[in-house]
């Protein structure tokens, strides 16, 4: 390709107004990166973190805007064979990733997936904020530092003792489900309790599986920092143990006397149209007792938040993915 036509591709695909556009873009929001950091006290990793997201979006940006000119693009918009400009169609994107090729890039596409990302920066950061407000406004009184609460050893997070830690909690997963695969071929029973089961994964449930197991491991981190900074550390390993378990079912315990009260007494049903809940609710009260076990004794045992975190994640999306009749966008 010469020089001039190289230009009137770069022309015809608009390359430099959208550039020009994303800059204005650029600037803005790390403008407004500097203001929230300062007026909310965010971490100092915000603003690089920002600018890495969107170094890496104006590639997308720039690429999608030279896909979207090609006049194959077109036709196989009009064909009806890959989806439009603006359209997202998720499913297309589960066919493609399926299949090992990269999606389809539209305007749609592009723009969702940067405000995802962004959103999932300073929503991380807004987190990081109200942790550090309900430290000074608890933990500071007596004197509780990251140390207390299980994140570092020392003042100073150990990443080779965090990948140790996430190496036994897939260990003892892993256990687990070997025993899970093992059992019916030495026993008559399965791994169940009532409406609770234990089921093995097929190979759709382990590619489900790496959607859910990250939120779910950052949340079980926060809920065994949250929780662990609160405990009094008097307490022996039953009461705190019987504690956990209380604290982690006592939202579905109430879920399920609130649906069930009106029932018995005589009605129906507190909302009628979803009785799905009480039967889902249900099956979280042994998840979440052993949730509650598994992290009240690692954190005891190590004294950090890692090893259940990781262990807690892994089984609630092992069990909760398992155990789903019915799967959309898969």
């Amino acid at each position: 390709m010469t020089p001039s036509s190289l230009w009137g591709r770069l022309k015809g695909a608009r390359i430099v107004q959208v550039l020009l556009v994303y800059l204005g873009a650029l600037w803005g929001i790390l403008q407004i990166a500097d203001v929230l950091s300062e007026a909310l006290s965010l971490p100092e990793w915000v603003r690089p973190v920002a600018l890495l997201l969107l170094l890496i979006g104006l590639v997308i940006i720039l690429a999608t805007a030279w896909v979207q000119s090609l006049p194959s693009t077109t036709a196989a918009e009009q064909a009806g064979e890959i989806p439009t400009d603006w359209e997202i169609a998720p499913s297309d994107v589960v066919a493609s990733v399926r299949s090992g090729k990269l999606p389809h890039l539209t305007w749609g596409r592009a723009v969702l997936g940067g405000v995802v990302a962004l959103s999932l920066l300073f929503g991380g950061a807004g987190v990081y904020v109200l942790f550090v407000a309900w430290h000074f406004l608890s933990g500071r009184k007596s004197g509780a530092t990251a140390d207390d609460y299980g994140l570092t050893w020392g003042g100073r997070v150990s990443w080779p003792k965090v990948g140790k830690s996430l190496l036994f909690a897939w260990m003892i997963a892993l256990s687990a489900y070997v025993s899970l695969a093992v059992s019916p071929s030495v026993f008559t029973v399965d791994y169940r309790f009532w409406v609770f089961a234990v089921k093995p994964m097929s190979l759709l449930h382990a590619r489900m599986s790496l959607s859910y197991l990250i939120p779910f491991v950052l949340f079980f981190g926060v809920y065994g920092v949250v929780l662990f900074g609160q405990l009094r550390r008097d307490l022996n390993r039953r009461r705190e143990a019987l504690l956990v378990v209380a604290l982690s079912t006592l939202g579905f315990v109430g879920l399920i006397a609130f649906q069930y009260v009106p029932l018995f007494m005589g009605g129906t049903l507190a909302i009628p149209s979803e009785s799905l809940w009480s039967i889902i609710a249900f099956q979280f009260l042994p998840l979440m007792t052993i949730v509650g076990l598994v992290t009240a004794y690692f954190q005891r045992m190590t004294g950090h938040v890692y090893v259940g975190a990781f262990l807690s994640g892994m089984l609630v999306t092992w069990i909760v993915i398992a155990s789903q009749a019915t799967h959309f966008g898969f």
